[in-house]
């Protein structure tokens, strides 16, 4: 996926759209280390997805906080 997201890159792919992606590749990595039960990961991820602009993952996040 990032390489994709470095494809993008290279292609001209407007600023706020990166983000959105690179928010996207985030939650699937914060994801995946939930499901591996490694929530100390799944929040840090998640909080960065957020940051990109991931706003969808903010349940995901409380739920991970309390894990």
């Amino acid at each position: 996926m990032y390489a994709f997201l470095d494809e993008s890159r290279r292609t001209g792919l407007p600023p706020a759209s990166l983000q959105l992606l690179e928010s996207t590749i985030v939650a699937e990595q914060a994801m995946r280390h939930q499901q591996d039960g490694d929530y100390v990961a799944a929040e840090r991820d998640y909080r960065k997805a957020i940051a990109l602009g991931g706003e969808v993952c903010l349940p995901c996040l409380a739920w991970v906080s309390r894990a």
